[in-house]
């Protein structure tokens, strides 16, 4: 009889053991990652004209433009020996980089022929006007931090100081731009200049009376 007791009382000790074992833990270590989350950059084009004119202020209208807002000038019966220049100021103040492309389209007319006009043989019976030979202009590009790094200096993508070329040359030049600007805070800003000028010595400038050149420029930044 003791030793079956003795032998029952051993079985009992050694399955409290293994039960002990299964559930103590000595060390234990927890993290945490919380708040995750994810927002998409942005792309944020803010374009800006400005520029002058040697004419009468009067027959100059400026609208500086800015963010959705249609930037343009406006000239109002030039004269031989007047001048000017367009500049714009394009620059992203998003969060991601992006490049700059340019579609642009010129219109130009004749917009009726006056009499001292038609007497000029080589006047442009065409309805397109003579604006698009007679109106010479260049065109230069900077880049910067902001629009005065951007200004000094600047290159000349189309004529020189020089030797400015005919206003029908500038499209294919535009629509050729693609200009990397980088994100808010690095080079993130592009300036165009363009300057003009209607001789007043060529003895056919008559040719351009009262015709009209039109300039349309769209402005897209892509990433």
């Amino acid at each position: 009889m003791i030793k079956r007791v003795l032998v029952l009382t051993l079985a009992a000790l050694v399955v409290i053991g293994l039960a002990a074992t299964g559930t103590w833990a000595y060390m234990s270590n927890t993290e945490h990652s919380s708040g995750n989350a994810i927002t998409a950059g942005t792309l944020d084009l803010v374009p800006l004209s400005t520029g002058n004119y040697s004419g009468s202020g009067s027959l100059y209208h400026l609208t500086p433009g800015g963010n959705g807002v249609n930037g343009k000038i406006i000239l109002d019966s030039i004269a031989p020996g007047q001048s000017g220049t367009f500049e714009w100021v394009l620059s992203n103040s998003g969060s991601l980089p992006g490049t700059l492309t340019i579609s642009s389209s010129a219109v130009f007319a004749e917009n009726g022929v006056t009499g001292l006009e038609g007497l000029m043989g080589a006047n442009n019976g065409g309805g397109n006007g003579d604006l698009d030979q007679y109106l010479m202009l260049t065109l230069q590009k900077g880049t910067g931090a902001n629009q005065g790094a951007a200004e000094t200096p600047m290159t000349y993508i189309l004529g020189t100081s020089g030797s400015p070329v005919a206003i029908s040359n500038l499209v294919a030049v535009l629509n050729a731009q693609s200009q990397a600007l980088a994100a808010s805070g690095g080079a993130n800003t592009v300036v165009y200049k363009l300057s003009w000028s209607l001789s007043a010595t060529d003895g056919n400038i008559n040719i351009v009376q009262s015709d009209t050149a039109q300039l349309n420029l769209t402005f897209t930044l892509n990433q």
